[in-house]
């Protein structure tokens, strides 16, 4: 009887300390977690100077009063630091469109509506815009963050889709979600190139999309337009894509 109740009271206290073990685990995950996020946070105000690098990510740990060593805790480092960013400015973005919501702002126009969300979506990249293309860049390099990126512009479409009034239950949920994200992608990359005094040509480029219909299939209307702005776009793309490689000065 004595051994079976010190058997069970071995028992007992093993099954005791697995618990234990397991909360202070999933509270050690947390707390590195939590950690990891706020050197992130921390982070996006050195990628004006520093850009989407573990520089900045350890000026962000150095900031907090952690060693700069500290960048090793975010894995992905450029990567991990731009799909943040991007996540970061979506819920800027969703606190606007609630505001906006409740203000009845553009109430009944829903074109307008869009317009001005992606504008302001688009806006606040404008501080990383240096930056910008080699973020994108870094970012698609790895499966896991070019899935997260996508997601991201996934629910920024979602956020302006829904608060511009498109809940609709059929097809239309779909379609009016991915012509949004395809918008907004298109003006980046008109963004990333634009030389005109206060990006007047991209907002230019947003307007002729947005007016041109919220259908995927209705995106694009006037075949004359579609050529003249994918010449641009492609344009636009081959310069990108030399400036990333550092080839641009071969070409000035």
């Amino acid at each position: 009887i004595a051994d079976s109740s010190s058997s069970s009271s071995s028992s007992s206290e093993s099954g005791s300390s697995s618990e234990s073990s397991s909360d202070e685990s999933s509270a050690g995950f947390d707390s590195v977690n939590h950690i990891k996020m706020a050197v992130l946070d921390a982070a996006l105000q050195h990628i004006p100077e520093t850009g989407f690098t573990e520089q900045s990510i350890a000026k962000g740990a150095e900031s907090l009063g952690y060693s700069s060593m500290m960048h090793g805790i975010v894995e992905g480092a450029g990567a991990e630091l731009f799909t943040h960013l991007q996540g970061r400015l979506n819920e800027e973005l969703e606190e606007k469109l609630l505001q906006w919501k409740q203000q009845g702002h553009h109430s009944g126009n829903q074109s307008a509506f869009i317009e001005e969300a992606l504008k302001f979506r688009l806006e606040l990249i404008l501080p990383y815009l240096p930056h910008w293309s080699r973020g994108l860049v870094t970012a698609s390099m790895s499966p896991q963050h070019a899935c997260r990126g996508v997601a991201n512009v996934a629910a920024m479409a979602d956020h302006v889709a829904h608060y511009s009034g498109n809940n609709s239950v059929d097809s239309g949920w779909y379609t009016g979600r991915i012509a949004i994200g395809v918008v907004y992608k298109l003006t980046e990359l008109s963004l990333l190139q634009d030389q005109s005094t206060n990006f007047k040509e991209t907002w230019s480029f947003l307007q002729r999309r947005v007016s041109e219909g919220q259908s995927c299939c209705n995106v694009f209307k006037n075949l004359d337009t579609v050529a003249a702005d994918t010449a641009k776009l492609a344009a636009a793309a081959i310069a990108t894509g030399f400036n990333i490689l550092g080839m641009n000065g071969r070409f000035r």
